[in-house]
């Protein structure tokens, strides 16, 4: 199968290309839409990640239940493309985005300076807004790479992700509990998401690192063209980890939900949250949040990712940032928060 067919294939199976609710909600509320109508009165975008991931859809259906009452609130808003949660934040600090998709870790990271944030110190007006689904640190392995545990990517040609991505965050707090550089791997590339499944299915790459939310159509795409495996990350250096950092979790991938997978595979974890900062308005804040919540079921219905989504946790799960004005106000009227 050649680059173009399995890119094609990457896009189909994610709903961007087939599923009428999903293709609407991310292509129709891009930052390259139309001119926006005088009636809006603001407008925000939200920034995701690749189109070919997920953040980039759920970042769609975001934008269509905010913009269905646009009429009456006068807000209108747009997805914005990105290399993921790292650039997300650097997005948010420099005006280009009012919201953000983020990792938990990463939302951690810039609060208080650290990791990819050292240089620019805490974002004192990152804001959060709610918490999303769960999503996994997954390796996936060309099973002609022996590749049986996390330990034997050393010495491979590994696909460490894009540059200003979660996975790439993630995957360098892993790699530090093992004392790794990436100079430990016989080639550490950043092949565009859409080619991911060509170069492994064809044996470019032994193996490629993402994180996702269960189940994920990339990960069904690849694991369905070739002998491709999930590798466990399990064991001492990941326990370290997860007690060092109270926004990871333990997790595994379901067994079942993809070929080769009948087991439940141990890994490990964050949370997709949207944030913001405090150049956006309370108003609007309280707007967005309202619509999200009080549409949720149409939102968990748009995409896989999205249909675990409980109200009773979005107010506080994985969000370390303090919570926008704007949303503790719908929270407490809500009773998702205390009124005191």
């Amino acid at each position: 199968m050649n680059v173009l067919n399995l890119a094609v294939r990457s896009l189909l199976v994610l709903g961007l290309l087939t599923a009428p609710g999903i293709a609407r909600t991310a292509f129709a509320q891009t930052e390259d839409s139309a001119a926006i109508p005088s009636v809006d009165r603001t407008q925000v975008a939200v920034g995701t990640g690749s189109i070919t991931g997920v953040y980039y859809p759920a970042g769609g259906a975001i934008c269509a239940a905010v913009n269905t009452d646009r009429p009456t609130h006068r807000i209108r808003c747009k997805v914005r493309p990105s290399q993921g949660s790292v650039a997300n934040i650097e997005d948010l600090r420099q005006g280009r985005s009012q919201f953000a998709i983020v990792q938990s870790d990463t939302q951690y990271a810039a609060v208080n300076g650290t990791g990819p944030f050292k240089e620019q110190g805490p974002f004192r007006n990152l804001r959060s807004v709610l918490s999303l689904y769960s999503e996994s640190l997954t390796v996936l392995a060309n099973s002609a790479s022996r590749i049986e545990h996390f330990e034997d990517l050393r010495g491979k040609r590994v696909n460490i992700g894009p540059t200003g991505s979660g996975a790439r965050a993630t995957l360098d707090g892993l790699m530090a509990q093992y004392g790794w550089s990436y100079g430990d791997f016989a080639e550490a590339t950043d092949l565009p998401p859409a080619t991911l499944a060509q170069a492994l299915c064809s044996d470019r790459i032994d193996a490629m690192v993402i994180l996702a939310g269960h189940p994920n159509s990339a990960v069904q795409d690849v694991t369905n063209n070739c002998a491709a495996v999930i590798v466990p990350i399990d064991g001492p250096k990941r326990d370290a980890l997860l007690r060092a950092n109270r926004y990871y979790g333990g997790a595994v991938v379901p067994g079942g939900l993809y070929r080769n997978s009948n087991r439940d595979i141990p890994t490990f974890g964050v949370l997709a949250t949207l944030v913001t900062t405090t150049a956006v308005s309370d108003e609007v804040v309280y707007t967005v949040t309202r619509e999200l919540l009080d549409q949720l079921p149409r939102i968990q219905s748009m995409h896989p990712a999205l249909s675990r989504l409980n109200r009773s946790t979005m107010a506080y799960a994985g969000l370390t940032a303090p919570l926008a004005d704007g949303a503790v106000r719908y929270y407490r009227e809500t009773g998702l928060l205390p009124t005191n």
